[in-house]
């Protein structure tokens, strides 16, 4: 059976079929720097940020090949099409996975690892991702609810994961802590995947609300982050709308 256990939390909720997600930070650059902003709760699908200066023909046309691509692909995790594409070559059957934030990637990693650990903050969404994974008979996942403080929300996985992942995600909430929890508890020659990740860590991309190449890690935990996988080989992947960065963990030449 599926393992499902809560602590309180309180979130607004969203849909997997129809793609709703919370309210969620996102962040904006003013005088150089990049400052969290509350996005009110909207359907994914219909979702159109406020125009801003990124709003270039080139970012309406990104933005476009996004949209549809999720229409086509409703059940595929909500990173780039290229980062999913590689994941669904690279996961092993007999794979344990680890991730922070739950909805289509819980379901899609189930279908595709021996044991899905997953940590959730908004108690509608955990619900809804828990019915869908009774209706789906997918038995492989150890669901939790959990605070958004950092030591809590990090507890459910550090206890559950007596080992090593084979893979983490980091998506959801204390992002900075769960990416630097993540180093230590990733087998070598696994994967840890940071989604949005130009919102924290410098890089040359054209994705609005990055920090850019050229700047400092968004704060101290993820200049940490940074400094210690400056030397992991990196496949950054980017759809002109957001980012997502799959990091290799160093240990296994032959993988």
């Amino acid at each position: 059976m599926v393992v499902f256990r809560a602590t309180e939390a309180r979130s607004p909720g969203r849909s997997l079929e129809s793609g709703n997600a919370p309210t969620t930070t996102t962040m904006r650059r003013t005088n150089g720097n990049a400052v969290p902003t509350r996005v009110a709760p909207t359907p994914r699908k219909w979702r159109i940020p406020w125009p801003g200066a990124h709003w270039t023909p080139r970012y309406v046309v990104d933005r476009l090949r996004v949209g549809l691509y999720e229409k086509f692909n409703p059940s595929a995790p909500w990173l780039t099409k290229s980062a999913v594409e590689f994941l669904d070559e690279w996961i092993s059957r007999n794979d344990t996975v680890v991730e922070f934030g739950s909805g289509r990637s819980t379901l899609w990693f189930a279908e595709r690892a021996r044991r899905v650990i997953s940590t959730e903050h908004d108690a509608e969404w955990y619900s809804h991702v828990s019915d869908r994974l009774e209706v789906m008979r997918l038995g492989n996942v150890e669901y939790f609810l959990a605070h958004v403080e950092p030591t809590s929300y990090l507890s459910h996985a550090s206890e559950a994961l007596s080992g090593f992942a084979d893979l983490i995600l980091v998506d959801g909430q204390a992002r900075e802590h769960c990416a630097t929890w993540a180093i230590g508890r990733i087998r070598p020659g696994g994967l840890i995947v940071v989604d949005n990740s130009n919102w924290f860590l410098p890089r040359a991309t054209r994705s609005p609300a990055s920090v850019g190449a050229c700047a400092d890690p968004l704060n101290g935990v993820w200049g940490d982050f940074h400094d210690q996988t400056r030397d992991w080989r990196c496949y950054w992947t980017s759809n002109g709308v957001s980012d997502t960065a799959i990091y290799f963990a160093p240990g296994l030449s032959s993988e």
